[in-house]
């Protein structure tokens, strides 16, 4: 049976057959429709009316807020963004080569889900394809190369690159950048110039398709410094090239206005290197546990306390374990030093945002190549790399987890995980659908005491543009809308005046640094209602907050809604009477 295996591997149809092995197990994408972002992204490239103050245009299809406080102020007054988020908020992203992948979807399907996630899945067999071309170039035997494709093909962490329409900008841009990786590989071995052309051309689209794609330069230096065949200076002026792609790319982003700032949560590597240090120290080892082992990084954004921390803890476990079998194998063979230090950097850019999964396709590529690698030596018995007692002693166990998480619970946990992700957005879009709105709702500000996150409410209006129904005059969010569901106090301290103070404050940190905090008597005009923070954490973050409403809170004008998780939608609520304070329990 193995000699059978390893036959099937070696040959150069086992690639057509990972990339139908993983357009089979992530198919359940095409019945699952529009997710989250999908929905805003809708609207923009309809060019419908906007209905939180953004701009609706393909153009603007990745471009959250572009640090203008006027257009900030609209997207607040709307309800989209919550009241604290930061006047010059910049989150803004330039790829161009994704957008217009979506705008040939509204041309030729503009109402067919199926046809859309259909081109997402062949962007994701096309990258499958491209790997595995890569690992056939780069491993031996080539049984090992055909087993390398096999695990990033199946690998669970790319379920929301290959099943949510906003997230194909990944593929997009891994199939891109692996092709200038091959291409360079070609140059570099046969010297003809036009594979350096079709490699620049590769990194050029790669990085128009996503910011990631400065990935592909991790590979690229990991080649020039492990496996390139040239002399030393040879080396390093092929790297020229792409630093200067890389350099021109750089300056016409920030030309054209994008990048972030203003956010605690995500941070830019050129312009704020000291916070994305920060963020690289506490977001790697999570995002290396994720590729490697399980949880999801994902997890990191919703446990509780020190539970992030924890995950931190066993990503850090989980390398040492790593380096104590792999460093041994490096020391005998260059091709392990290229994986690992390709892996490595490239998770570099992945730390700039919270982690997540859909953020390691470009780390994949070097994880899949050394445990197909690693598994090749335990399969052949090669012990000369283990000469160590410590890698000897853990390898059995090692083999065992690796297998049992990489190829046993891989295959299915990958369309789990995109229907998963699925059901999250179809329970919103029901709450969305199902809210007891009155017919003249378009007149109406909607207030939501609580909900189990942001997306229930930063999406209300926009989901219901995109269906057709009538869309709130304004919305408003009194609870703190963290990424988990917590309980607050609301009480009424007068006719006009609502004080609410959430379990933990108001933690959600997308939208606001940690350089820009609040202080006791800090307001916030809203319009209608004006926020006043009586209390803040000692990290600056608002405590408990009075709303101030221009009239009565009993007004008609406002409709208050309340989010029953028994019956996974929202209800309506009436204000506690003065002096009363209620409590809202999530999970009622």
């Amino acid at each position: 049976m193995a000699h059978r295996i390893r036959t099937g591997l070696s040959r150069r149809g086992s690639i057509g057959v990972a990339v139908a092995l993983a357009l089979v197990l992530a198919a359940p994408s095409l019945m699952t429709g529009y997710q989250l972002d999908d929905w805003l992204q809708h609207l923009k490239l309809s060019g419908e009316t906007a209905v939180m103050g953004a701009e609706t245009s393909p153009s603007a299809m990745f471009r959250l807020a572009d640090g203008e406080p006027s257009q900030t102020r609209q997207l607040v007054e709307s309800g989209f963004l919550p009241w604290w988020t930061q006047d010059t908020l910049r989150v803004s992203f330039w790829r161009p080569i994704t957008v217009l992948t979506h705008v040939l979807d509204h041309r030729l399907w503009p109402d067919s889900y199926f046809m859309m996630h259909m081109h997402s899945l062949l962007w994701f067999g096309a990258a499958v394809a491209m790997a595995g071309l890569m690992y056939r170039r780069l491993l031996a035997p080539a049984w090992a190369a055909g087993l390398a494709a096999l695990l990033f093909a199946i690998d669970d962490a790319h379920a929301m690159p290959a099943g949510w329409l906003a997230s194909r900008n990944a593929t997009i841009a891994l199939f891109w950048g692996l092709l200038a990786l091959w291409s360079h590989m070609r140059w570099r071995e046969e010297g003809r110039n036009e594979w350096l052309t079709l490699s620049v051309f590769g990194l050029v689209l790669s990085l128009l398709a996503k910011e990631e794609g400065i990935s592909t330069c991790a590979y690229l230096f990991a080649y020039a410094v492990f496996l390139d065949p040239g002399r030393l200076v040879s080396r390093a002026v092929s790297l020229l090239p792409y630093a200067g792609t890389v350099l021109v790319w750089r300056l016409v982003y920030q030309g054209f206005g994008h990048g972030i700032a203003g956010s605690a949560s995500c941070s830019d590597p050129v312009s704020s290197p000291g916070p994305f240090a920060l963020h690289a120290l506490q977001r790697a080892p999570v995002l290396f546990l994720g590729q490697w082992g399980l949880p999801p990084s994902d997890l990191h954004l919703v446990l509780p306390g020190g539970g992030p921390w924890l995950l931190w803890a066993a990503g850090v476990l989980l390398l040492l374990v790593l380096a104590v079998v792999f460093v041994p194998m490096a020391r005998y063979d260059a091709r392990i030093r290229f994986w690992a230090v390709g892996m490595g950097l490239s998770l570099l850019p992945a730390c700039a945002v919270f982690p997540s999964d859909r953020l390691l396709m470009w780390p994949g590529i070097g994880a899949c190549g050394l445990l197909a690698q690693y598994l090749h030596a335990r399969a052949e018995r090669r012990e000369i790399w283990s000469r160590a007692g410590a890698a000897r002693a853990l390898a059995p166990l090692l083999t065992f987890v690796l297998v049992t998480v990489h190829i046993v619970l891989a295959p299915l946990l990958l369309p789990m995980r995109i229907l998963a992700f699925a059901t999250l957005g179809d329970i919103i879009e029901e709450s969305v659908v199902t809210a007891p709105l009155p017919d003249d709702a378009g007149n109406k500000t909607v207030i939501f005491v609580n909900a189990p996150n942001v997306y229930f409410t930063s999406y209300f209006p926009v989901i219901r543009q995109a269906l057709g129904l009538p869309v709130p005059d304004r919305i408003r969010t009194l609870s703190a809308n963290a990424p988990l569901p917590q309980p607050h106090d609301i009480a009424r301290a007068n006719q006009k005046t609502l004080r609410v103070t959430p379990r933990g404050g108001f933690s959600w940190r997308l939208v606001r640094d940690n350089a820009h905090p609040f202080a006791p008597g800090d307001t916030v005009d809203l319009g209608d209602i004006t926020v006043e923070i009586t209390a803040v954490t000692r990290q600056g973050r608002p405590k408990e907050v009075e709303y101030h409403f221009d009239t009565s809170v009993d007004d008609p004008r406002y409709v208050w809604l309340v989010y029953k998780a028994s019956q996974g939608q929202f209800a309506p609520f009436l204000p506690p009477p003065l002096g009363q304070v209620f409590t809202t329990d999530p999970y009622l």
